[in-house]
């Protein structure tokens, strides 16, 4: 029997290749957390949006660590060139080396890729209708806080991009010339993400978890004003995997479960 599409579905749905101004009266955010390398999850999802014609749908999208950049590549139509950056650049041990205590996760790995073996056209992130936030730590009064990446001038980018994944709490402290860090490194910031989202002005919300962890953390199942993208059930991705195949896997199947969910 076929399933009745979820009410924000059908919302996105009759935006799809549309551009700004929408006439239908609707607030559509997107809400995307981190996860470390279990975000090659949020990635698939967000290249099966962008080839059902939706990198244009939404009014807001909030974003915290390896979620900003995954938005990043989605609202310049660079999301599967994005993807390949988990496992083209941060295996093998050049982003994450817990033997290598001292300094253990490598965000200036991550930033080199997205400037030299997988670049996209940032600059347009300040042309687009969608208002672009992400979550950070601020570490001159150590509270986490709320940015708007149009307060900032493209110029800023890559101190954002790398301020947005350095973890103060998991490697050797956060570069001296970085004001804010990663604002997604406990549980209850992850919280305060989906409740961001969720108890802002919008009528349809749509949340893409990465593991399901943050699913239990938001308990927000059933909601129609919230539409909840989770992983395949058989996903047991960790936030530590470094298997190139793996991690193609797992983009794929998050793929074609977003693409099928989009299509009942």
């Amino acid at each position: 029997m076929t399933q009745h599409l979820h009410p924000v579905i059908s919302v996105l749905k009759n935006r799809a290749n549309k551009a700004f101004p929408f006439d239908d009266g609707r607030k559509v955010i997107l809400i995307l957390p981190g996860g470390l390398m279990t975000s090659i999850n949020g990635a698939g999802a967000l290249v099966a949006l962008e080839m059902l014609g939706l990198y244009r749908a939404f009014d807001s999208i909030y974003t915290g660590s390896a979620g900003f950049l995954n938005a990043c590549y989605f609202l310049t139509k660079k999301t599967q060139r994005g993807a390949t950056i988990y496992w083209d650049d941060l295996v093998a041990n050049k982003f994450i080396q817990l033997t290598r205590f001292w300094d253990p996760i490598r965000p200036s790995v991550v930033v080199e890729a997205i400037k030299k073996s997988k670049p996209f056209p940032y600059q347009e992130l300040w042309n687009t209708t969608t208002e672009l936030h992400v979550q950070m730590r601020d570490m001159r009064v150590g509270k986490s806080c709320d940015l708007t990446l149009n307060d900032y001038t493209p110029q800023e980018f890559f101190e954002i991009a790398e301020s947005s994944i350095s973890f103060p709490y998991l490697w050797n402290g956060v570069p001296h010339h970085l004001r804010y860090s990663d604002g997604q490194t406990t549980g209850e910031a992850t919280r305060k993400l989906f409740c961001s989202g969720i108890h802002s002005d919008a009528t349809d919300v749509v949340i893409i978890y990465n593991n399901l962890n943050q699913v239990f953390l938001n308990q927000h199942l059933g909601n129609e004003r919230v539409c909840e993208i989770l992983p395949p059930r058989d996903s047991h991705i960790s936030p530590i995997e470094m298997r190139p195949d793996i991690l193609i896997k797992a983009c794929t199947a998050m793929y074609k479960k977003v693409f099928s969910e989009f299509n009942e």
